[in-house]
């Protein structure tokens, strides 16, 4: 039996993309044996757009029928900004799933900084595996958690990727950055500690560790190419500048999984200003 409780949740609004990302999510729920919850924010309840919005709700929602024979996805019309909506879905989902076409967009956005579980930013993807950005940083067996489990729910390899330049040099401009064995090779070990529960956890997952000298955009982008997903960390609250500008431009659908707690309850009048 499903439980109800902590859905893949996914935030619609009528436009082919959305649907597109609602099959996306109406996928990770079945693969996660999870329900699946449909979510259309409309600004004000008026009749006119609350009318055709549970209209082209419903319409997606018998789509969606066929993939979850065992009945377990619903939907909601909520009223208010789409990015406090959805934002406070995340708080009680596994997954939320916002449509990233192009540029990272107002909700996509506040996704990114706010949520309180992992966002899936999708769009298409043509290429195989998933590529998990490794910063080496205090969140990185988080972000490697949550890439293996995508990994093994796809049934394919995990490249783990970590780029690695000396601060010193690079700040004189890249002509005076070199690459150094020494420095890869220590950079490499670093990697290879964080992969060795994710190896014991999930065996049957093929790891491939990606060591470039280089700077994270750069590598990040170019993976996103030729991969079906790209899986990097977050922090909530933060900027994350870097999450955000590689989402904008990856060529695969982007997991962002958060590597610290969500909002806290005296932080919600603050969220609540931001997102208006």
């Amino acid at each position: 039996m499903i439980s109800r409780s902590h859905p893949v949740v996914v935030g619609v609004d009528g436009t082919s993309e959305a649907a597109a990302a609602a099959h996306a999510a109406a996928a990770e729920a079945a693969a996660r044996g999870l329900p699946l919850r449909l979510v259309r924010a409309v600004p004000a309840p008026e009749a006119a757009h609350g009318d055709r919005a549970a209209a082209e709700l419903e319409q997606l929602l018998r789509a969606l029928a066929p993939e979850r024979p065992d009945g377990a996805v619903q939907a909601a019309l909520r009223y208010g900004p789409a990015s406090l909506v959805m934002t406070d879905e995340s708080r009680s989902a596994t997954l939320v799933v916002v449509a990233v076409p192009g540029r990272v967009g107002r909700v996509p956005a506040a996704l990114i900084r706010w949520a309180a579980c992992p966002v899936l930013a999708h769009r298409p993807a043509a290429g195989s595996g998933v590529v998990v950005g490794v910063d080496g940083g205090p969140g990185s067996g988080t972000v490697l958690a949550g890439a293996g489990t995508a990994a093994a729910l796809r049934n394919t390899t995990l490249r783990a990727l970590h780029t690695w330049v000396r601060r010193s040099e690079a700040a004189r401009g890249p002509e005076h950055d070199r690459f150094d064995p020494a420095v890869d090779a220590a950079e490499r070990d670093l990697v290879e500690q964080y992969l060795d529960p994710l190896r014991a956890e999930l065996p049957d997952v093929p790891v491939v560790v990606d060591v470039r000298h280089g700077l994270p955009y750069d590598a990040l982008v170019a993976a996103s190419r030729t991969a079906e997903l790209l899986v990097l960390g977050r922090v909530p609250l933060r900027a994350a500048v870097l999450a955000t500008a590689v989402t904008a431009v990856a060529g695969c659908p982007v997991l962002l999984v958060p590597v610290a707690t969500g909002p806290v309850a005296h932080e919600a009048p603050a969220l609540e200003a931001a997102l208006r």
